[in-house]
């Protein structure tokens, strides 16, 4: 059974490395680490991770990483703990990006809302991992939002 925690500052490296692993980026992660969410398997392993790079009182997902051990009650759990971390550090609202604009109805499922891009970009500029983002201008970029309220809760897949 896979479990999901809290990233510590011991995990940093494997974190790092399990980032490069999916071509992403790592800058950050050593002062940020507190804002990821690791799944492991029975053994340890790193099988996911998503991590929340603070904009005042909001954040922006980054560094989603799943594997094909990920399944889709993982997914949703750890989207549910990013939602109670955000709450947590005291945001209010989250944000994505993605480049795959197929994922845009897993992410409606999620209470996500798809957003103007001007606005994204007005927004994401607000940090360092947003203003990387907006500075590569890719095109078909999908940016939404969700509103963290409370009533809020995600769905269950049985």
């Amino acid at each position: 059974m896979n479990t999901i925690r809290f990233a510590t500052e011991q995990d940093i490296l494997s974190l790092q490395s399990f980032l490069k692993k999916a071509d992403l980026q790592t800058d950050g992660v050593d002062k940020l680490y507190d804002h990821f969410l690791l799944q492991e398997n029975e053994e340890g392993k790193m099988t996911a991770t998503v991590g929340l790079e603070p904009m005042e009182r909001s954040g922006l997902l980054r560094s989603l990483v799943l594997t094909p051990a990920t399944t889709e009650n993982d997914l949703f759990a750890l989207f549910e703990g990013a939602f109670q971390l955000a709450q947590q550090k005291g945001m209010e609202t989250v944000y994505l990006v993605s480049n795959r604009r197929s994922t845009s109805t897993l992410f409606q499922v999620l209470g996500f809302q798809e957003m103007e891009e001007v606005e994204a970009v007005e927004v994401l500029s607000g940090c360092e991992h947003g203003a990387q983002i907006v500075a590569s201008r890719e095109e078909n970029f999908l940016f939404m939002k969700r509103s963290l309220d409370v009533s809020t809760e995600l769905p269950t897949s049985e």
